[in-house]
C-alpha cells in the first residue's frame, strides 16, 4: 500500500483519540510536575543555618491563639491550689486557720451544682478564708474552674428537687412567711420575709417592723406553709452566716419608731425591701461584697423625705459595737466573734453620734459593709484599722 493511500475512517479516529489524550491527559500532567518541581524549591529548609524560629513574641501570640482563654485548670493553679492543693485535696501551701475544703471527698457547703459552686466563688464565704472572684474572673472562667473543681470529686448523684423548693436561679426572689424561731426561746414570727439574690445569699427579715435579722449562704428556701393549722413556718435553707439580734433599729426624739413594710421589689439584680420610718422613705438591697481577701455582704439603703431618724446598729456586746476609726469614706466598729475573730461593720453616708448610733440624712444613700466572723489579720489586710483586742 502506497504511504500516500487515503486514511481509512479506523485509522482516523485513532488518531483523533490520540490527540485528544495528549492534550487532556499528558499536557496537564506534565505542567502539574513542572509547577510542584517549582514551588517546593521555594520551600525553607527549617534544619539549614538560614532558619530563623518564631521570635517570643510570635511563640506566644500562637499559644493564646491555641490554648483555651478560660482554662479551668489554669485559672485552679493559679487561683485555688495554694489553699485547696493541686489535686483539690485540701492540702495547699498556704497556711490557714482552718483546713481548706477538699474537693476530692466531694461535698459543698452550700450545693455541688455548677451554679451553686459558682455563687461561692463569685461571692467568697463570709467567715472564711474564702474570698469572692467576682472583680477578678470574668463568668467564662468561672465556669471553667467550676467545671474543673466538679472534674476533682467523685461522680455526681442528680438529685430532683421537690416541688416545694424554691430556688434563685437569675432573678431575685421574695418570698413572706412565718419565720421560724431564730433565738432560743424567742418563738417564730408571724409575719416575716426572705430575700434571695442570684449571688447565692439571702436576706431575713421582721415583716411588722422592718428590720434585718440574719443573712444566710446557699439553698433558700423550703416552703410548707399551706401544711399544718394556721400555717407552718418557712424552712429555710442554707447556712446562717450572721445572726443579728432582734431588737428596735429606728429612733425618732429618743423614742424607737417602726418601720412599716411597704412593698418590695425583684427587678434588679438584687431584690429591694420598701419601708417607711415615719415621714422618711427607705429603699433596701443587700447583697454580697468582697473587699481584699475578706468576704460579707453590704445593705444600701436610700433615703427620701426624711426626718431627723437615728438608726442604731444592733450588736451582741454589751455596749454596743466598738468604734475603731475611718478608713477613707467609711468608719469601722468592731464586736467580738469567736476564736480570736472579729465582726466588722463599715459605714458610709450616715453621721456617726457619740451615743453609738447613726444620724441618717435627709436624702441620699447610706451603705452597710458587714464581714463576720473574720480573722483580725485578713481585716488589717484589706485596709479596716483593726484593734487587736477589745472588751466583751
Amino acid at each position: 500500500m502506497s504511504s500516500h493511500e487515503p486514511k481509512t475512517t479506523q485509522e482516523k479516529i485513532r488518531d483523533i483519540g490520540i490527540c485528544l489524550f495528549c492534550l487532556f491527559i499528558v499536557v496537564p500532567l506534565v505542567s502539574f510536575i513542572i509547577i510542584y518541581t517549582t514551588w517546593s524549591m521555594t520551600i525553607p529548609d527549617h534544619s539549614g543555618p538560614n532558619y530563623s524560629p518564631p521570635s517570643l513574641e510570635q511563640s506566644a501570640h500562637v499559644a493564646t491563639a491555641t490554648a483555651s482563654p478560660a482554662s479551668g485548670h489554669m485559672i485552679y493553679m493559679a487561683q485555688c491550689a495554694s489553699c485547696h492543693g493541686d489535686s483539690g485535696d485540701g492540702k495547699g501551701t498556704r497556711v490557714l486557720d482552718r483546713p481548706a475544703r477538699s474537693f476530692k471527698a466531694g461535698g459543698f457547703s452550700f450545693g455541688d451544682t455548677q451554679e451553686a459552686i459558682a455563687r461561692v466563688v463569685r461571692s467568697g464565704i463570709p467567715g472564711t478564708p474564702m474570698p469572692g472572684f467576682a472583680r477578678t474572673l470574668s463568668p467564662a472562667q468561672i465556669k471553667a474552674v467550676v467545671s474543673h473543681v466538679q472534674s476533682l470529686g467523685p461522680e455526681r448523684v442528680q438529685v430532683d428537687e421537690a416541688d416545694a423548693v424554691l430556688t434563685v436561679e437569675d432573678k431575685p426572689v421574695v418570698v413572706r412567711g412565718k419565720l421560724p424561731e431564730h433565738y432560743i426561746g424567742m418563738g417564730e414570727i408571724p409575719r416575716g420575709l426572705v430575700a434571695g439574690n442570684p449571688d447565692g445569699l439571702s436576706f431575713v427579715y421582721r415583716g411588722d417592723d422592718v428590720r434585718l435579722l440574719g443573712t444566710r449562704q446557699g439553698a433558700f428556701v423550703r416552703r410548707t406553709d399551706w401544711d399544718g393549722r394556721g400555717g407552718t413556718a418557712l424552712d429555710l435553707q442554707g447556712r446562717l452566716i450572721h445572726l443579728v439580734p432582734d431588737v428596735p433599729v429606728f429612733e425618732h426624739d429618743g423614742r424607737p419608731i417602726q418601720a412599716k413594710l411597704a412593698g418590695t421589689d425583684v427587678g434588679g439584680r438584687r431584690a429591694a425591701i420598701h419601708y417607711k420610718v415615719g415621714s422618711t422613705d427607705i429603699t433596701e438591697e443587700a447583697g454580697a461584697v468582697t473587699m481584699g481577701p475578706l468576704a460579707g455582704y453590704q445593705r444600701r439603703m436610700q433615703i427620701s423625705g426624711g426626718g431627723d431618724v437615728l438608726l442604731r446598729m444592733p450588736a451582741w456586746r454589751t455596749g454596743g459595737l466598738e468604734r475603731i476609726g475611718p478608713a477613707g469614706a467609711w468608719t469601722w466598729w468592731q464586736e467580738p466573734a469567736f476564736d480570736g475573730r472579729m465582726h466588722f461593720v463599715g459605714v458610709r453616708g450616715a453621721q456617726p453620734l457619740q451615743c453609738g448610733g447613726l444620724q441618717l440624712p435627709r436624702r441620699g444613700t447610706v451603705e452597710i459593709r458587714v464581714f463576720p466572723d473574720s480573722p483580725i489579720e485578713e481585716a488589717a489586710k484589706a485596709g479596716i484599722p483593726v484593734k487587736q483586742a477589745v472588751s466583751t
